[in-house]
């Protein structure tokens, strides 16, 4: 089954691009977090 996209490959760049902002804060956050837990 073929899926049939209407979106630009500008589009769909910026869609990526939103995903790897938000992938790199939640990583981010998650090391900070590991942080400090080993410092407790």
């Amino acid at each position: 089954m073929k899926m049939i996209s209407n979106r630009t490959p500008e589009q769909i760049a910026s869609e990526i691009n939103v995903i790897k902002e938000e992938s790199g804060k939640m990583l981010l956050t998650n090391a900070v977090e590991i942080g400090r837990r080993l410092t407790e």
